[in-house]
């Protein structure tokens, strides 16, 4: 399926990022982009291929009288979900942080300086 599919991904990626206008990719620049569809290829080797346990919870959510607060479909998934709920916001973002994008928009640093000099 096209929603787990790698190339499918960074081609619609590539495409939306060619008809964003020039101001906005000269701010992010082409070093954040690649780092973002790599970062995208890492999270996609990660993820389960079996999209049909997904689509089978949202179906069951939607027909069923009383739905549950959340839907995890993977057993190992929801153990790490329920473990992230108990952590404090910030070793969430810790853990987040160490598998976010590494590079910074090339704008940031013109922004940042800019507010250090005003």
């Amino acid at each position: 399926t096209p929603i787990v599919n790698e190339d499918s991904i960074e081609d619609k990626n590539r495409k939306c990022w060619a008809e964003t206008p020039k101001d906005i990719t000269d701010v992010y620049g082409e070093e954040y982009f690649d780092s973002f569809i790599k970062s995208i290829k890492t999270h996609l080797k990660r993820a389960r291929s079996n999209v049909s346990e997904v689509v089978e919870m949202m179906a069951e959510a939607v027909c069923i009288e009383r739905p549950k607060i959340r839907y995890v479909p993977y057993w190992l998934a929801n153990i790490r979900a329920n473990i992230l709920m108990l952590l404090p916001s910030q070793v969430k973002d810790w853990i987040f942080g160490l598998r976010a994008c590494k590079v910074l928009p090339t704008g940031s640093a013109k922004i940042h300086s800019a507010h250090i000099h005003s």
